[in-house]
């Protein structure tokens, strides 16, 4: 990871309005969080985090009418492993930013509604997952695990816990070694306390 880092810094170096090259850069520090997080190198992580968002807030103010720039921070800023690195109030922004020029995007929706019940409004999280649901024929577990815990914060137990094992029966079956999946699962079992937490 650190070599193909090396790689990606060198050509965002040399061809620096190639936004793909920064945009990787971005990506890969982030990639190199989620290892280090994982190792339990927890102040080596958050650094990484830091820069990738970083690299992410620069593209995306060098580049304000790119949604997909902005749906990349905001799932940064909603989804980082490290929370002192969160922002979710700001990845709400970004996700309605991307919205404007993207209305129908099931990503942008998805941001949305995650980034939603991160900044404390369950509510409006299960109608942005539900939107996001409508226009991907049903969705994928990352908006169930999201929808149990926002129905959870509601105190609607039996919907929690229907969204929930649908979306751990998804995993099994579709996402079994997804680090990003487990850890959305793992999250959601604590909230609901469910057993089988990883």
């Amino acid at each position: 990871m650190r070599r193909s880092l090396e790689i990606r810094e060198k050509l965002a170096a040399d061809f620096p309005g190639v936004q793909r090259y920064i945009d990787d850069l971005a990506r890969i520090w982030y990639r190199l969080g989620v290892l280090l997080e994982a190792a339990d190198r927890f102040a080596e992580a958050a650094e990484a985090f830091r820069k990738a968002i970083g690299i992410a807030e620069k593209l995306t103010a060098d580049y304000p009418e790119s949604p997909v720039h902005q749906r990349s921070l905001g799932w940064m800023l909603a989804t980082c492993p490290a929370v002192q690195c969160r922002d979710p109030e700001r990845a709400v922004k970004l996700a309605k930013q991307a919205l404007q020029y993207e209305p129908e995007s099931v990503k942008h929706l998805r941001l949305l509604g995650i980034a939603q019940y991160r900044a404390g409004d369950p509510t409006a999280a299960i109608e942005s997952l539900h939107k996001t649901m409508e226009l991907a024929n049903g969705g994928d577990a990352q908006q169930w695990l999201f929808l149990a815990m926002a129905h959870w914060q509601k105190g609607d137990r039996l919907q929690a816990r229907q969204w929930y094992d649908k979306a751990v029966a998804w995993i099994e079956a579709n996402r079994p070694a997804n680090e990003e999946y487990d850890r959305f699962r793992a999250e959601a079992a604590e909230v609901l306390g469910k057993p089988e937490a990883k």
